[in-house]
């Protein structure tokens, strides 16, 4: 850790070593000039820190730098490679694929900002000339990008903030077209970092007029929420929150999730999720919308539309189309009708629905097949591609079963095939519906020898 500013204090120069459970200062001879705003970024490469830039305000006199400092073994160290202008608030990350370090945007003074691309090499900066560019801004963020060699910059900018994801191959940037993101938001310069294990990139906070405290995962192709899911005692359904976004963000986020947002079924259902709603939830986006076709209301789950808790005198369509449905606190729950530009999407979270769980009580009724079979012990039953059962295997009151047996319908057939696997028991046997066979392995032979040998079943045939 290098800089930084103390209020009432001033910007330092101090560096401080973390090794894991202690800070130790470091002292050197010959130290960059205080600073903040700056970047400090490892070069895997070499095994050196390299810093840039930053910002500093002696005695009324605002400086913005344009100096980089490598710190290795032999302390820090100034350069006289000739890099990027002066500027602060700008973002640096290692790049594997092309063994350099990237910067990107920054600005200078009140009113200049950049959206340049400059490479570290280990001894001197380069400028890239992509042919697409993020647009100018400071205050974003950097990181490696999930799954790939690619590096990721997201948001920054002025106030109310971007909230857009790029992405970095060594040559060019490209956006990434991600179905839902978070807010827009700026000063998210240390607030993204890969989570290596999960080759996940998180993201928490920001700044919009006011301190963000939300969290996101992106995957490389999607950013989402972690979203604490409840499941439902009416149908054992999932039920989970969204952030607050618009209908068709939070159906995004909702699919993304494995599901859709939620489809009421029920007076029981829209009694157990209006708990949904509260002091801080006055509206909840659900399934419900007529965006197809006007007056045509659909469950975007794709289930039947036959239960309704409309509020009063909705759906009105009031100052225009309105297409998508909320629960309301106003109408202690009951659903009003809203337009895609309505003023109070920026506060209305979703209500995602994730399948689960059964929505009536399982039956079971006894079979009465009209062949009968040996009493058995031991063996293995599969369902078949297209319908009844597969049995092989197993001991019976008088010895070991070889032979293989069918279910159709109420009939079970003896099989025989001319090849056939072994004679055992304690084996295992299922359906693979992808290849439409059914799958054998393993299992102890009569002399109690385990076994490893794989077979198929397909049209009446072991294989």
């Amino acid at each position: 850790m290098f800089g930084g500013a103390i209020p009432g204090v001033g910007y330092l120069n101090e560096t401080w070593d973390w090794n894991g459970s202690t800070w130790t200062q470091r002292t050197f001879t010959t130290n960059p000039p205080a600073r903040g705003y700056h970047t400090l970024t490892y070069d895997r490469a070499r095994g050196e820190i390299v810093l840039f830039g930053g910002y500093s305000d002696v005695a009324g006199n605002p400086i913005d730098y344009g100096d980089t400092w490598i710190l290795n073994s032999n302390g820090w160290q100034p350069t006289t490679s000739q890099g990027p202008s002066p500027r602060r608030y700008h973002a640096a990350e290692w790049h594997a694929a092309s063994n350099s370090i990237v910067l990107f945007g920054g600005g200078q003074g009140n009113f200049q900002v950049f959206n340049d691309t400059w490479l570290w090499n280990g001894t001197s900066w380069s400028q890239a000339n992509p042919a697409n560019t993020p647009t100018p801004r400071g205050a974003h963020a950097m990181a490696a990008f999930p799954s790939s060699s690619n590096l990721m910059l997201f948001g920054g900018g002025g106030l109310p903030g971007l909230n857009d994801t790029w992405s970095w191959s060594g040559n060019n940037w490209t956006q990434v077209p991600t179905p839902t993101t978070p807010s827009n938001r700026t000063w998210v310069s240390n607030q993204i970092v890969l989570h290596e294990a999960t080759q996940q990139a998180l993201l928490v906070g920001g700044y919009n007029g006011g301190v963000i405290g939300d969290s996101w995962k992106f995957n490389g192709a999607n950013w989402s929420p972690p979203i604490q899911y409840t499941r439902s005692p009416v149908n054992g359904h999932l039920y989970g929150l969204t952030p607050p976004m618009t209908w068709q963000q939070a159906e995004a986020l909702a699919v993304q999730e494995g599901g859709h947002l939620a489809t009421i079924r029920s007076a029981t259902e829209q009694s157990w999720a209006q708990q949904f709603l509260g002091p801080n939830a006055n509206y909840l986006a659900i399934g419900l919308n007529d965006s197809a076709q006007e007056g045509n209301w659909t469950w975007t789950s794709g289930a039947p539309f036959t239960y309704s808790a409309w509020g009063q005198n909705e759906p009105n369509s009031f100052g225009g189309d309105e297409d998508y449905c909320v629960m309301s606190i106003g109408y202690n729950g009951g659903w009003a009708d809203v337009g895609a530009s309505w003023s109070g999407w920026p506060s209305t979270a979703g209500l995602i629905e994730l399948p689960g769980g059964s929505s009536a009580p399982l039956s079971a009724a006894s079979l009465t097949a009209t062949t009968a079979l040996p009493a058995l012990t031991n063996h293995a039953l599969s369902p078949l591609p297209s319908s009844g059962a597969l049995l092989f295997g197993g001991t019976t009151s008088t010895g070991p079963n070889t032979f293989t047996y069918t279910l159709t319908g109420t009939t079970w057939t003896t099989q025989f095939p001319p090849f056939t696997p072994g004679t055992r028991t304690e084996h295992t046997l299922l359906l693979d519906p992808i290849r439409q066979n059914n799958l054998l392995f393993g299992g102890m032979n009569p002399l109690g020898t385990p076994l490893a040998d794989t077979w198929t079943w397909s049209n009446n045939q072991w294989n």
